[in-house]
């Protein structure tokens, strides 16, 4: 049991050693809430359809897009997706806070018409399945692979508009080898969000502070919704400050105002002074450039 919980542990540390420097970001594809490590009978399932995975990913060659990625969900968690040709897919999401727990899927996987497809054999919302409800797409950004959950690629392209001062690009699968890269050139979104990649910074206020008996969750409403351009998982960082510092992610949005949640936030000069938003504050989406410097991590 020791032996396999060490394992479990190299894998997590496996995931973390190809992330960018500084950056760990808060959980950002939502995730049931996994009791626990994988059950003996679907560890053995998954062990097995991962080694079949890797000997084909061995002997490939000619296929781009084909090969293992990872992103990072929070300071402890980790995702790892790999896929073959002809072979399929397994998605791995792990964390070690509170326990070691896991969640998993896997199955079919085809690449059409610029869409990897994927069907998973795994349904639900069990404690150790990790849900799949979309199809993911192949993003080519200069000489790095990503691979982009379709309804997250809006969020992908503000992240890439605050890439320079952000690691908010870590919440997004990019191919193993590949974060040293170039950059160069302009994401290769699908047209229809090229938009994104030139739109100007959103402004909010909040517009409501919600009380909390648990001091250090701080719940927002800001007055920006799906009409101004905000998505679920979109960062907003305090605006025309120069003292404190405040990141906020988005978890919900309406057609005129969204719900967010404080990330962190402080004084730049003076560390232990508490910093709590307040009704009026402005928030624009556009990472400042000292963003990476609080970024949970």
């Amino acid at each position: 049991m020791q032996r396999k919980m060490l394992k479990k542990m190299a894998f997590l540390v496996a995931v973390f050693a190809t992330a960018v420097t500084a950056m760990t970001l808060p959980p950002a594809y939502s995730q049931p809430q996994a009791t626990g490590p994988l059950p003996e009978a679907l560890e053995k399932i998954v062990t097995s359809k991962q080694s079949t995975i890797k000997q084909a990913l061995d002997h490939l060659s000619g296929s781009e897009w084909a090969g293992n990625y990872s992103l990072q969900d929070g300071p402890t968690a980790g995702t790892q997706f790999s896929w073959a040709p002809n072979v399929g897919f397994i998605v791995r999401w792990s964390t070690c806070s509170h326990g070691w727990r896991e969640t998993v899927n896997y199955g079919a996987a085809i690449l059409q018409n610029g869409v990897l497809r994927v069907t998973p054999e795994l349904s639900g919302r069990g404690d150790n399945v990790y849900p799949i409800a979309k199809d993911l797409v192949p993003v080519l950004w200069g000489e790095q692979h990503y691979l982009i959950w379709s309804d997250r690629l809006t969020s992908f392209c503000y992240a890439v508009k605050n890439a320079a001062n952000a690691p908010e690009v870590a919440a997004f699968f990019i191919k193993d080898g590949d974060r040293d890269k170039r950059r160069n050139r302009l994401a290769s979104v699908p047209v229809e969000y090229r938009k994104y990649l030139f739109a100007k910074p959103i402004i909010a206020s909040i517009s409501d502070v919600k009380p909390n008996p648990k001091p250090w969750i701080q719940e927002l409403t800001l007055n920006a919704g799906i009409y101004d351009g905000v998505v679920p998982e979109m960062k907003f960082y305090a605006y025309a400050t120069n003292n404190i510092y405040l990141l906020v992610e988005v978890s919900d949005v309406g057609e005129h105002t969204s719900r967010a949640y404080v990330i962190t936030s402080g004084h730049r000069k003076y560390s232990e002074k508490e910093v709590r938003p307040r009704i009026g504050w402005k928030l624009t989406s556009r990472a400042p450039k000292d963003a990476s410097n609080y970024f949970p991590g």
